[in-house]
């Protein structure tokens, strides 16, 4: 929500809240908002309104409309939403078309450098975050999925892909590595290669996979990418990289190392009965760099061919399907053969799909036009980081053997956000950051106290014969010790306008004092202040009796709320000394 730390390498904030609306707002101040037809312009945006605005994205994934002003149309009975209507201020559509007119993730103070040299700039701040939080939330487990990601943009752009083998269609793409969903770190295809790998003689796309193994915390991860990337050079760079990655999938037949002896060539249809089943391996051995890699082909219904370097064996295992019998017009169980090669790949190498669907399931810009480049990509984006929040609740929940019916759903999950960034009345986190650390002081505290409790009763068990001293011990011991003590009676507390006790001389103006006093030697700060302190009284004053000027009544003078205000004891100051003799 609010200013994250400075980033010790360049100087630049991390993404938050705070840093959005700087941005946005600087970016209105030099574009003259308001300068030339003032009436139509509502001013800076705070924090909350750029939650507001991002919170109306994320609810628009839930329920998504041709567009986000129908949400404010009364008219509109499918996308009106009364939430909404209630929680922005004055004029919403005025104020929505601002936001997408002026807002930014990127400092518009910053130049802009080259394009081949940082051809995120506009969304940088964005992918940093993604790279940063990642690592920093998450621990990966053994099987890990690396595999392309795809955002649409419907727009011009010269780094726009065309895409015609997924259904996102043309757009931007990024290398992603994935655990069960979670998006661990990401490195776009349009950004320039890391230089360490591209001397060694790698590729652009193998570059990229190994900079993402780069950001692993651990070592001997086991990542299944597709054919796209396999190959043995790939697979023996990953091994001997920082944090020896052992990787496996399918392979192409070409340039990729696979060795001759072990590649199909596609049979007639009518031989395919005959030859499906055949398994062809071969085990790379003598090379420490590279140990036991493995490459494999089976014919299915066509040829398949893996490179591995996780397999610790090759052998056929018995699985078990549900398919649909004819005769009996019911679904029954039948038995198949498959290699434990295939079947691994087949149930691991799924992570980035099922980030892939968890986000889509819900995207923000569901049926919205992006005419800007990098509001797709701050739109995934986003999706990226709410998908991984999401991922990590289920995962936390899990080890905490939460029960399923318990925990709330995607789409709960997502609402819940939304509904928390659009109420206008939402709780402040510092505050809640304030009340957590009050508490967590009052705990020490308790400790602390029962700490010494337990130290004066070790302290209480000696010896008989020393039993007065250790009780007296014990006593002091267990006494709470006072935090601060109270203010000083004098000329700059009793200050009717910023004194600590200048609202003691009112509640009880109309209560005086008895004749004579109760004590004989009081000790009140009342009298070193008005009187000064005795010589040889160790700073007692003895308690006298005068007459209220103001209402003719005997008072003692200690009982310095008697008096009507401040400033009539202050101006009686000098004419009570003088009373006193």
């Amino acid at each position: 929500m609010y200013e994250n730390k400075v980033n010790e390498i360049n100087g630049d904030t991390h993404m938050s809240m705070e840093s959005l609306t700087r941005h946005t707002n600087l970016r209105a101040t030099l574009a003259f908002a308001g300068e030339a037809t003032y009436e139509d312009w509502s001013g800076a945006f705070s924090i909350k309104e750029t939650r507001q605005h991002l919170g109306l994205y994320a609810l628009n994934g839930l329920s998504p409309s041709p567009g986000l002003e129908r949400k404010f149309d009364t008219e509109d009975v499918a996308a009106h939403n009364a939430f909404v209507s209630n929680n922005f201020g004055k004029k919403p559509l005025r104020r929505l078309k601002q936001f997408r007119t002026f807002f930014t993730c990127q400092d518009p103070l910053k130049p802009t450098p080259n394009r081949t040299v940082s051809p995120l700039f506009k969304v940088l701040p964005m992918i940093k975050w993604i790279r940063l939080v990642g690592p920093m939330s998450w621990e990966c487990g053994l099987h890990l999925g690396l595999d392309e990601m795809t955002m649409g943009f419907q727009g011009h752009h010269a780094d726009k892909m065309r895409i015609t083998y997924k259904k996102e269609g043309d757009g931007f793409q990024c290398d992603a590595l994935c655990d069960a969903g979670f998006t661990y770190s990401v490195f776009f295809r349009n950004e320039p290669p890391p230089p360490q790998y591209v001397r060694r003689g790698f590729s652009p796309l193998h570059t990229r996979s190994l900079w993402l193994f780069d950001q692993l915390k651990d070592s001997f991860h086991r990542v299944w990418v597709d054919n796209l990337y396999m190959s043995a050079k790939f697979g023996k760079g990953a091994y001997n990289g920082n944090n020896k990655v052992l990787v496996a999938g399918v392979t192409r037949t070409k340039d990729r190392g696979l060795p001759n002896m072990v590649i199909k060539e596609a049979v007639k249809e009518k031989d395919v009965t005959t030859t499906r089943g055949t398994v062809k391996a071969a085990v790379l051995e003598g090379d420490p760099t590279c140990p036991e890699m493995v490459a494999l082909s089976i014919y299915d219904s066509k040829p398949v061919h893996f490179l591995t370097m996780i397999a610790e064996s090759i052998e056929w295992i018995e699985k078990t399907r549900e398919v649909w019998n004819k005769v009996t017009r019911r679904m029954q169980p039948i038995e198949f053969l498959r290699v434990n090669v295939n079947d691994d790949y087949n149930n691991k190498m799924n992570a980035v799909d099922v980030a892939d669907q968890l986000r889509n399931q819900y995207r923000m810009d569901h049926w919205l036009r992006n005419r800007k480049w990098w509001w797709s990509i701050f739109m995934w984006s986003m999706g990226v980081l709410l998908t991984n929040a999401y991922i990590l609740y289920c995962r936390v929940q899990e080890e905490g053997y939460v029960q399923k019916k318990i925990r709330i759903t995607h789409y709960d999950f997502l609402l819940s956000i939304a509904r928390a960034w659009i109420d206008r009345d939402e709780t402040d986190i510092r505050m809640v950051c304030r009340l957590q650390e009050k508490k967590r002081r009052q705990v020490a505290l308790a400790e602390q106290h029962m700490t010494s409790q337990a130290t004066a009763t070790i302290i209480a068990s000696p010896s008989p014969p020393k039993r007065s001293r250790t009780v007296m011990a014990t006593a002091l011991i267990s006494l709470p010790k006072s935090s601060s003590k109270a203010p000083r009676v004098n000329d700059n507390s009793l200050d009717p306008h910023k004194g600590a006790l200048r609202s003691r001389l009112n509640h009880l103006a109309n209560f005086h004092c008895p004749k004579e006093p109760t004590c004989k030697i009081p000790s009140c700060a009342l009298h070193r202040w008005l009187l000064g302190r005795s010589n040889e009284s160790h700073g007692q004053t003895r308690n006298k009796i005068v007459t209220c000027t103001l209402c003719q009544v005997n008072l003692c003078i200690p009982c310095f709320r008697t008096f009507h205000t401040v400033a009539d004891l202050q101006s009686q100051r000098e004419e009570l000394i003088s009373t006193l003799g």
